[in-house]
């Protein structure tokens, strides 16, 4: 089986369709709210007489064909679902499209997507458009598309089989889809090659004033726990894009989500002695764009973007992890304002072995992976500070603009919400001047994980 990284595109394309081949994004609504727990978002009427082993037949030929591309797809298989009367079945075309990307399999299931799907599809596109429109207009999924989807995908990696088999877990299955590679089921601490995005462990930290390898303009992300700062060189992030650490005396992680321009730190601390050691690695999953992580040593599923265990012992729990703000800022100005800071170093030490742009403007187009709908408010990957507030409200500052204003000495505030500087970077406070949780993300990630937020028009 051929993998490809998120987001890049692949010769193999027979195998794993092209994620990098973007569709027009077309922002009219913001992004339809998660549905509650396990299959909650099929819908729960029948299928039509005889529907079951039609699906039954393609989904085991679509996982034949990902355990080996030689076993191919009798396309009359794939021509039966796209011709039963539901069009809730839409959505396991779209799956079959995740990982059939070429010859007359794939065309076939273009036409039943379009068929099913209600809009026209094209390669190159088809994968993502027809994922987003089914987003976009909130089609429900058939009754049991959890079971089917669990087939194929455990077909991929079995390490994903525990996510599907929690009956309780609180997943929306519409909104899940394949990354590109395979979960880092690594050892916490090894340095062992994988066909995945590997985590560091502990990695080795030098004072300011050993790093040479940084230039004042290269972007960090600043953290600060317990009176001392580091900052994690966004390059290195952008390779491992997950950290397990000791700051302030206290186990973090950070994950930063290469999709999402989102960088979230979480203290690992709470989570309880039974259920130690927390070991946070990469899934290759995704939710919306957006990295899933999961904990090894349970194998609970964690949502990135808000620290809630989502399936598993962690899930059982009811942990949600806590957040640390997370500033991102230049190197020179970072500096300046925390003087103690030390820098993670990357891998052994070899902070400077890492290449300054390994994404080479991956995402310039706009999001690469199924969203839906965005929010018509900003363009989609424009770079915002999303804050929670102590009452659980959602507000977003566009950066440059508020950089902007802030340089010039004029208040940023909106909602009780204000802006301050802390390097080159920004963060939040109330109106009492306390720290509230903000991060730098993408537009599309923030609204849709926060459809009501306040928005600072600047």
């Amino acid at each position: 089986m051929v993998l490809v990284a998120a987001g890049c595109s692949t010769d193999a394309a027979d195998s794993v369709a092209d994620p990098g081949a973007t569709a027009t994004l077309v922002t009219t609504q913001p992004a339809p709210t998660p549905a509650p727990a396990g299959d909650a978002a099929a819908d729960r009427s029948p299928l039509p007489d005889g529907a079951v082993p039609v699906i039954d037949a393609y989904v085991n030929r679509i996982s034949a064909r990902i355990y080996d591309p030689v076993n191919r797809i009798d396309t009359e298989v794939i021509d039966r679902v796209g011709r039963i009367d539901d069009d809730r079945v839409a959505w396991l075309i779209a799956d079959g499209l995740r990982f059939v990307g070429r010859g007359p399999e794939f065309e076939a299931l273009m036409e039943a997507g379009s068929r099913l799907g209600g809009v026209e599809l094209s390669a190159g596109t088809a994968w993502l458009a027809l994922n987003n429109h089914l987003l976009a207009v909130d089609r429900p999924a058939p009754p049991g598309y959890k079971t089917w989807k669990r087939d194929i995908y455990v077909a991929v990696d079995p390490t994903w089989a525990p996510f599907f088999d929690d009956a309780r877990a609180e997943v929306d299955w519409r909104f899940v889809s394949f990354g590109g590679v395979l979960a880092d089921r690594r050892p916490f601490g090894s340095d062992d090659t994988c066909e995945c995005i590997a985590a560091l462990d502990d990695p080795p930290a030098d004072p300011a004033t050993e790093v040479d390898w940084l230039s004042d303009g290269d972007a960090v992300i600043g953290v600060t726990v317990g009176g001392s700062s580091r900052a994690y060189p966004l390059h290195i992030m952008e390779t491992h894009e997950l950290v397990n650490d000791v700051l302030g005396g206290e186990r973090i992680a950070l994950a930063y989500c290469t999709l999402c321009g989102s960088g979230q730190a979480y203290r690992l601390d709470p989570v309880p002695d039974e259920l130690q050691p927390v070991v946070l690695r990469t899934s290759g999953l995704l939710n919306r764009s957006n990295k899933i992580m999961f904990d090894l040593t349970s194998r609970s599923m964690i949502d990135t973007f808000t620290g809630e265990a989502r399936t598993g012992p962690w899930r059982e729990a009811g942990i949600l992890l806590e957040p640390i703000t997370t500033v991102t800022s230049a190197w020179g100005a970072w500096r300046t304002e925390h003087p103690g800071t030390t820098v993670m170093a990357g891998a052994d030490g070899a902070g400077a072995d890492y290449p300054l742009d390994p994404l080479g403007g991956r995402d310039d187009g706009g999001p690469i992976f199924p969203i839906g709908d965005a929010d018509p408010r900003l363009f989609p990957q424009t770079d915002v500070i999303g804050v929670t507030t102590t009452d659980g409200r959602a507000v977003a500052f566009p950066v440059v603009p508020a950089r902007r204003r802030l340089a010039d000495e004029e208040l940023v505030e909106v909602d009780g919400v204000s802006l301050v500087l802390d390097g080159a970077g920004l963060r939040a406070v109330d109106a009492g001047g306390n720290q509230l949780i903000s991060h730098q993300v993408f537009w599309f990630a923030w609204s849709q994980f926060n459809p009501e937020t306040a928005l600072w028009s600047g």
